[in-house]
């Protein structure tokens, strides 16, 4: 072959190549562009939505739309989310006690901050981990820190435990400080005492609200008796495993 003719060659393979790669990134950015879902009469920008809560706009556009006929349905739980977040941690402190030690029913305040909150929705029909028709009000926590029969303590926290928020959230217009931990989630990719709210049953309205709720960051505190004795500080502080 001519120097020419290769030269002529490698040219037009270095603009196919080059028209593939422009013609590969438009259609992409078309996909992107198309990343809309309708809820009823609401239009969600998955995109804007994903780049709002840290999270991968696929994976939301998937779950979304996989959730949506779910017993009980929670779209933003087990995505995995990206960028920095602050440190979760608790801290213990004793409320009420016998000479400074941890007797047999001594008020501990137990404080988790910094932990992930999604938003969930349920079929009617659907039970709580507890038993209960779930109501507003209500919330869940990792299967692996709640117990059905056991007792609350700093790192288990029973079925019907109420948790105050540090600060309020609106579920559906209404601003609540506290939640009744009645239910039970197994996300992957969340903190260790994340809770999952209850935002009503699954009609168009409240699955777009807890669409929109996203992935937000709380700190609530609960209380429980020790049923042991031992000797404490009055304080104590630690970041959560």
């Amino acid at each position: 072959m001519k120097l020419s003719n290769l030269i002529k060659a490698t040219f037009t393979c270095f603009v196919l190549v080059i028209t593939f790669s422009m013609n590969s990134f438009s259609i992409a950015k078309e996909n992107t562009k198309d990343l809309m879902i309708n809820i009823g009469a609401n239009q969600i920008n998955v995109e804007s939505l994903a780049k709002e809560y840290g999270v991968n706009e696929i994976e939301l556009y998937n779950s979304i739309l996989k959730n949506r006929n779910s017993d009980k349905a929670s779209p933003f739980s087990s995505l995995k989310s990206y960028g920095n977040k602050p440190k979760e941690g608790q801290k213990l402190e004793i409320i009420e006690s016998l000479n400074g030690t941890m007797a047999n029913n001594t008020l501990i305040k137990a404080s988790k901050t910094n932990q992930d909150s999604t938003a969930y929705v349920a079929k009617s029909g659907a039970l709580t981990a507890s038993g209960k028709t779930p109501s507003v009000g209500m919330c869940a926590m990792h299967i692996n820190v709640t117990t059905k029969s056991g007792s609350t303590s700093s790192s288990t926290v029973k079925l019907g435990t109420t948790i105050y928020m540090n600060n309020s959230i609106n579920v559906n217009g209404s601003n609540r400080s506290s939640f009744i931990v009645e239910d039970r989630g197994n996300p992957s990719n969340r903190t260790k005492f994340w809770i999952d709210i209850y935002f009503g049953l699954n009609n168009n309205s409240n699955y777009n609200s807890a669409v929109n709720y996203g992935v937000k960051t709380v700190s609530y505190y609960y209380y429980y008796k020790t049923d042991t004795g031992s000797a404490t500080p009055k304080s104590i502080e630690c970041s959560a495993n």
